[in-house]
């Protein structure tokens, strides 16, 4: 990913951290059925909006919408996650991980990529609020042949309503 990339995606979630609200309204915890968490993220096929909506406090699916390996591609990926207990429980604070697989489309550059995942998330139930670290090591298919990627890494920032 470019510096320019990632610059944007890290002033994205500077921005949408300064704009949460205060404490005071009704807290409500991160991982409730029928959560739906918003923010940035990015991974090895591109960076934008990042999305995840828990059907169940262990299952969920996490999406992502931006721009691809250049400003002139579209990326768009959707991953079903399995969320473990968590092992850190405190009272507005719990830390967890979870496992899963997806798949990406880059429009504009014809790459087709396949994923694995496995990630922690922090999450702030006070605010609430998630940040996640990835491991993706993700095959891809392009029209010149495929390539796997071992080393593949994402992360970001959600709010939850």
């Amino acid at each position: 990913m470019s510096d320019r990339l990632m610059t944007g995606v890290c002033a994205m979630g500077l921005a949408l951290v300064a704009a949460l609200p205060t404490a005071s309204q009704a807290q409500q915890k991160v991982r409730e059925p029928g959560n739906i968490g918003l923010g940035v993220g990015g991974h090895l096929f591109g960076a934008g909006v990042s999305g995840k909506y828990f059907v169940n406090e262990s299952n969920a699916v996490q999406g992502l919408v931006g721009l691809g390996y250049s400003s002139t591609s579209l990326t768009l990926s959707v991953d079903y996650l399995y969320n473990f207990p968590t092992f850190v429980q405190e009272e507005d604070l719990s830390i967890g991980w979870y496992a899963g697989f997806g798949g990406s489309l880059i429009l504009g550059a014809s790459v087709l990529g396949t994923t694995g995942i496995v990630g922690v998330d922090v999450d702030v139930d006070e605010v609430p609020l998630d940040v996640f670290f990835e491991y993706r090591p993700s095959l891809y298919f392009m029209p010149i042949g495929s390539s796997f990627q071992a080393a593949s890494f994402g992360g970001g920032v959600r709010y939850y309503f």
